[in-house]
């Protein structure tokens, strides 16, 4: 992670913005709106989280402990402060099957670096996609977005990015942040939750979706869904892409499309310990991509990569110094404010104060839409698809399988902030780029994403 450099002018003024508009909102929420008092301490924690993330006026894992602070002191009873019922209940979120799933990823992205098995992977792709950064650009988000379709997207941005790794720094000390840079972290991140919505399997609010789907009596398998997520989830990948090429004026050549070949002559031939993790890399992949044939989920299986390469050598004490912890504290923070917002009551008062029966077909999936991604944005998408549909499917007469869709491909476009999805925790964690870096991407899928959904569906 960068380290963090204050300008104190600058970062107290932005404190002292998020705080002041938080506490404006909690007075219009409470006193105004006549908001629960549980719900409008959560909204002010909302409101402070996401400002503060947004101005970087303190670092973003703080902010994570301070979610977690204002969580203890302010929404628990006093009775509960008097043992460690609190604290454990707000903390829980580190049991997170995310969080170990994020660690196996980095212990694999770890082995491949100290085997040195990641520049000769580096080595083969830039060979072929180096030519340009138009190419290199389109070509690592295309394979991001190609495996999100079978693997999560947060196992594929770290395999895809423990790839890019070696060209990016190899001396691990570089941290220049040049627009293809920038690209490829945004983009990459970007293109995995794209790929997401393509398979029935690629997303866990798609096998929600599905099972509402299924229970309203409407078939769709792994081939039907794929016709319709598959167009439309490249439609968006393309729109990224162009995007990025856009802003960022990747016109020509970029010095990163060298570094890796200059480093040719020093790549070490194979060893056994390439060897080890390149099968422990292959098997971990094979049991990802067939999870529906076994019993094992995504997250028991990131422990064979951790078990195994522990246990080899290849990950020693020395490795482990180097896991970004920050980016777990700042996952946790994000798990925890989603959990709040849950707990509080308030996003339940949110969607019941809608009038869903006065709306049109067309503006109501829109307005799904962005709601889903509003939430997915603070919340985990998992638990913002399991509460959007239920609370709008009595209001979806003859829009049941527009309606499902729209909340759940729509969940998985929420790309805005480092915390709004694990693939932009992991980008981050290398160090490149601020939280603002993320807002073009995911201002452009949080707006257009639900159009495009909507014109596929009802036209």
């Amino acid at each position: 992670m960068r380290r963090f450099r204050p300008s104190i002018s600058r970062n107290v003024k932005y404190f002292l913005l998020s705080f002041f508009l938080a506490l404006i909102l909690f007075f219009i929420g409470h006193f105004l709106f006549k908001l629960p008092l549980q719900a409008t301490k959560t909204l002010f924690l909302l409101i402070f989280s996401v400002s503060l993330w947004a101005t970087y006026a303190i670092p973003p894992f703080a902010v994570s402990l301070l979610i977690v602070g204002f969580q203890l002191f302010f929404l628990s009873s006093p009775d509960d402060l008097k043992n460690a019922s609190a604290l454990e209940h707000y903390t829980q979120s580190w049991s997170s099957p995310v969080i170990w799933l994020l660690m196996g990823g980095f212990f694999l992205s770890l082995s491949l670096t100290s085997s040195g098995l990641d520049k000769k992977l580096a080595l083969i792709f830039f060979k072929r996609l180096g030519k340009s950064s138009l190419l290199l650009l389109f070509g690592m988000m295309f394979l991001s977005w190609a495996f999100s379709m079978l693997l999560s997207n947060t196992a594929t941005t770290a395999l895809i990015l423990s790839i890019l790794a070696p060209a990016l720094s190899p001396d691990n000390t570089s941290k220049e942040q040049t627009p293809l840079i920038k690209s490829l972290l945004v983009g990459i991140p970007a293109a995995a939750s794209i790929g997401g919505i393509s398979t029935l399997i690629g997303s866990t609010p798609n096998a929600i979706a599905h099972r509402f789907l299924t229970e309203k009596g409407i078939a769709l398998n792994f081939l039907s869904w794929m016709k319709i997520g598959l167009p439309i989830s490249l439609m968006l990948l393309l729109l990224i892409w162009m995007a990025l090429v856009f802003y960022h004026k990747i016109w020509t050549q970029d010095p990163l499309t060298m570094k890796i070949k200059k480093e040719e002559e020093n790549i070490s031939k194979n060893s056994s310990q390439q060897w080890i993790v390149g099968i422990t890399f292959f098997v971990t992949l094979i049991l990802w991509i067939t999870g529906p044939l076994h019993f094992l989920s995504v997250s028991v299986v990131a422990f064979i990569p951790m078990i195994i390469l522990t246990l080899t050598g290849i990950v020693q004490s020395e490795d482990i110094k180097k896991l970004p912890w920050d980016t777990f504290l700042l996952i946790m923070g994000g798990i925890s404010l989603g959990d709040a917002l849950l707990q509080s009551g308030l996003t339940d008062i949110f969607l019941k104060n809608i009038q869903w029966n006065h709306i049109g077909p067309k503006v109501l999936l829109l307005l799904l839409g962005y709601i889903s991604v509003l939430f997915s944005n603070v919340m985990s998408n998992t638990a913002a698809t399991s509460i959007l549909i239920p609370l709008t499917l009595p209001f979806l007469q003859g829009l049941e399988k527009q309606g499902i869709l729209v909340v759940a491909m729509s969940a998985s476009l929420a790309t805005f902030f480092p915390i709004s999805t694990p693939p932009n925790a992991i980008s981050f964690s290398l160090g490149y780029l601020k939280p603002s870096d993320f807002f073009l991407t995911g201002a452009i899928l949080a707006i257009l994403g639900p159009l495009v959904l909507v014109f596929a569906f009802l036209s």
